[in-house]
């Protein structure tokens, strides 16, 4: 028989997944107890995970590929239209929680090859390594594989089986201590240019592989201390 689950709820509008009679699976949002089929990207599963005071909706769904593999894709829906949210160049991703306060969503993201899943956190549409975007300390040799709650500025997240609640950087956060400042906009001005091949670019701001005026109009607009 169909199943249906719910996973979360706001302002009237309950969130989550709808059996098909083919046994595949779709994301739905139920308003006054009717059902809308939200997210269905033509693979065997999906579902809807976490609703926002706006009514922005995260999820994963999973689509087939060229070889016939069902993969998934992080997803947002909001009023109507749907987004596949980014990935580390690969093809397995989910989205768990959007934060009503800062609009970030928080999941899981898979590497490229045999590096396997990190704990991803999305900001303005762009993915970030959730281990490489936190102001609290982690315990050495901690690897976060997925998050799975956001709220108030903080992340729920998973790493070597036990749970944390972490604070993400600030997107323009070059130096990663908290804050967006005088040192990040020293650091982004000496970084300026192409991002080098290997290592990381924490200047380049909106990913695009060179730290530029978009990056220092970023900074600017981000900037949280005195």
């Amino acid at each position: 028989s169909p199943c249906h689950e719910a996973f979360a709820f706001a302002d009237g509008v309950t969130v989550g997944n709808a059996s098909l009679s083919s046994g595949r699976s779709v994301a739905v949002r139920w308003i006054d107890g009717a059902p809308e089929v939200i997210a269905d990207l033509g693979g065997n599963f999906a579902a809807a995970y976490s609703i926002d005071s706006n009514g922005t909706i995260v999820g994963r769904a999973f689509s087939v590929n060229e070889n016939g593999f069902n993969v998934s894709n992080a997803f947002r829906w909001d009023d109507g239209e749907l987004t596949v949210l980014p990935s580390f160049n690969s093809t397995w991703t989910g989205a768990y929680a959007i934060d009503d306060s800062t609009g970030y969503i928080v999941g899981y993201a898979n590497l490229p090859g045999p590096g396997g899943a990190r704990a991803g956190i999305w900001i303005d549409d762009v993915v970030y390594d959730l281990n490489e975007r936190i102001v609290t300390g982690l315990p050495e040799g901690t690897l976060l594989s997925n998050a799975r709650g956001a709220a108030g500025g903080y992340i729920a997240a998973l790493g070597n089986q036990r749970a944390y609640r972490l604070v993400p950087v600030p997107t323009a956060d070059v130096d990663g201590d908290g804050t967006v400042g005088v040192t990040d906009l020293v650091a982004l001005i000496t970084s300026w240019g192409p991002c080098p091949v290997d290592g990381p670019c924490w200047a380049d701001v909106d990913e695009n592989g060179s730290v530029d005026v978009t990056d220092l109009v970023t900074l600017i607009t981000s900037w949280s201390t005195p």
